[in-house]
């Protein structure tokens, strides 16, 4: 029986120790590491860089434990030379997504408080939610690796970032950064297809009932139109009438000879009606307007057994 080429290195990425194996990301990979250790951090970003890029067009099965690798040094490099207190975890909590298995190099980062919470973020992932894989074990031809793992119906994947790899009848290999929630169409890219994030559909909106035509509230309109009315006027009346009222009376107090009793007396009435209309008129105007926040059209009489009774809406 002859074994594909593809499938025998997919079956020793997934038998074999990580020393047995090599592959473009893996070297890229230890190529980092040997940079991180010689102090050159901008080099061992650019590596990194190469090896994520080259595991989503790798024609071999990536190890889990290589792609840890890349997010591990990665958070070292934060560590060392960024944001200690932020990037750093988001890197490792991606390590523990590839291999949540892997180990923390003491050799890199010798202080105890970055291994508790590497610890403390391996629980973390392990409590995720573990979803469906979305392996069709009818579709024994087609083969799915998630971060080097070959994977099963029965196997869940945590939820978060993964490296998706298809292997094909044809023997070809389709390599997809996911992140799982819903799992991508495996089978679509062997079917001539390609290997895509799902979409999740979106359902449609339901249609909206037309709105029943509303009734005008004639009382409510003749009160907010008779109570603005009302306040207009006696606006109008406070500055055409009191407003002018009032400096007659401040410049006859001021020269007391420019003006006889009768006129003082006639000025005074005058005043005061004037104002005290202003204040009518306002005071009218603001109790319909209030009035008419009370009063719906459909109000009406109705006898009850009891007597009559009120029904409808205030």
């Amino acid at each position: 029986m002859r074994v594909s080429r593809a499938l025998a290195l997919a079956l020793m990425a997934t038998l074999a120790a990580p020393a047995a194996w090599a592959g473009q990301v893996e070297d890229d990979v230890k190529a980092a590491l040997g940079a991180i250790q010689n102090g050159d951090f901008e080099g061992a970003r650019a590596l990194l860089d190469k090896a994520e890029a080259n595991a989503e067009t790798s024609d071999s099965v990536v190890l889990g434990t290589s792609l840890a690798s890349i997010w591990f040094y990665r958070g070292v490099l934060e560590y060392y030379d960024g944001d200690r207190d932020q990037k750093t975890l988001e890197h490792w909590r991606l390590a523990l997504l590839a291999d949540k298995n892997y180990a923390f190099d003491t050799s890199l980062v010798a202080a105890q408080e970055p291994q508790d919470l590497f610890e403390a973020l391996r629980i973390e992932i392990n409590s995720r939610p573990h979803v469906e894989p979305g392996v069709d074990e009818a579709r024994s031809d087609v083969r799915v690796f998630v971060d080097g793992n070959l994977l099963k119906s029965y196997n869940l994947v945590v939820s978060g970032r993964h490296l998706v790899q298809v292997l094909c009848p044809d023997e070809s290999l389709h390599n997809l950064w996911h992140d799982f929630g819903d799992a991508p169409n495996y089978y679509a890219v062997c079917d001539g297809g390609a290997l895509t994030q799902v979409e999740p559909d979106e359902p449609d909106e339901p249609e909206k009932p037309p709105k029943e035509p509303r009734d005008l509230n004639v009382p409510r309109l003749a009160l907010w139109g008779g109570g603005g009315a009302l306040l207009a006027t006696g606006v109008v009346v406070n500055f055409a009438v009191v407003n002018p009222r009032y400096d007659d009376i401040v410049a006859a107090r001021d020269a007391p000879a420019t003006v006889t009793r009768d006129q003082a007396d006639s000025l005074t009435r005058s005043f005061n009606a004037s104002r005290f209309t202003t204040l009518g008129l306002m005071a009218a105007g603001a109790a319909c307007v209030g009035a008419g926040f009370f009063v719906d059209a459909d109000v009406m009489v109705t006898p009850l057994p009891g007597g009559a009774g009120l029904v409808g809406r205030f």
